[in-house]
Formats: C-alpha cells, structure tokens, sequence
C-alpha cells in the first residue's frame, strides 16, 4: 500500500466495520437518519476483482484487500461533505487495513458491529442481493477481531439498545451533537 497524506481539517469519520450481516450498513442508516449525517456505505465502491470473487464465492486475496483500502483512503481523504461528521460503512476486516487507515485519515472514528451467529444466519438467508451465505463463510475465516480499546457496538436486532448504545459511543467520542 502506498503513502498517503493525512487530511488535517476537522472533520470526524464513524466507520463501522465487521462481519458480513452483523448490521453495519443499517446502523449507519439508522445513525444518519437520526443524526441527519451523510452516510457512505463504501460496499458501493468494491474493485471489479473484488465483486468477481464474491461472485464466484472465494475469499479476497490481501492484493484485492490492499488496492481496495488504498482507493478507500483517497476517497475519504477527498470526501468534502457538508457536515462536520460523515458515516462510512465497510466490512474491514484487517487490522492492518484499519489501522493504516486511521494513520491517514485524520478524525476517523472506528467501530465494530458484533452480532450474534443466528442473527448474521437470519440476515444473510433474508438477502436478495448483495453476498451470498457461502462468500460470508468464507471471508468470515479472514476477519480480525477489533483491537483492544476499539469501540464495539453489539447488534441483537433491537432498534432501541443500538441507540443506547450509539448515544454512549458518541459521547465517549464527545460528540455531542
């Protein structure tokens, strides 16, 4: 991966990443139409090899990974929203990935969304597009649990203890918006 400059303005990125269903791109709707924040779900952007593999159900190579978070890094490094806070969504699953990312992108805030193994069964059974129950098999095997101090927002499918626990969050982020 390339070197990339760190954006020095004062925004904040909330970028919820983990496994595949655990609910991160509904979280980061149900936190931009609560908060009126932007939201970029970043699935949107996978490369053509990216969307081959999960097409044919294989796992990522970590070339696929590392030209995917550097194309990542230049978008939020460019991104210019008209709020001072944006919601990125994106499964994430390296810790090396995350971490470059935060060396880069100045005012990123990472969470993790964890869910319980029926619900990421229930959610992904519920698909009609987007991966497949076999793709999620097999990048589940890849991902790397948050780091220690990392925040973690658990997913049980209840709107309300998700919002209890984003007010937390922001507020230990002090965000008090």
């Amino acid at each position: 991966m390339s070197e990339r400059s760190v954006v020095s303005d004062t925004r904040r990125i909330i970028f919820f990443y983990g496994l595949s269903a655990s609910g991160k791109s509904y979280i980061g709707d149900l936190l931009s139409r609560w908060k009126s924040w932007p939201v970029y779900h970043a699935d949107e952007d996978i490369t053509p090899a990216m969307a081959l593999a999960l097409q044919e159900h294989r796992p990522f190579t970590n070339a696929m990974r590392d030209e995917f978070v550097e194309i990542l890094a230049g978008k939020l490094h460019a991104y210019q929203p008209d709020e001072a806070i944006v919601i990125v969504t994106q499964a994430l699953y390296k810790q090396r990935h995350r971490r470059y990312l935060r060396e880069r992108v100045s005012g990123l805030e990472l969470i993790a969304v964890e869910a319980p193994d029926s619900l990421l069964a229930a959610r992904l059974a519920a698909r009609n597009d987007g991966i497949s129950a076999e793709s999620a098999a097999a990048l589940r095997q890849d991902f790397e649990a948050p780091e220690p101090g990392d925040y973690v927002l658990q997913n049980d499918g209840d709107d309300q203890r998700i919002f209890e626990q984003l007010s937390s969050i922001l507020l230990a982020m002090g965000i008090n918006k």
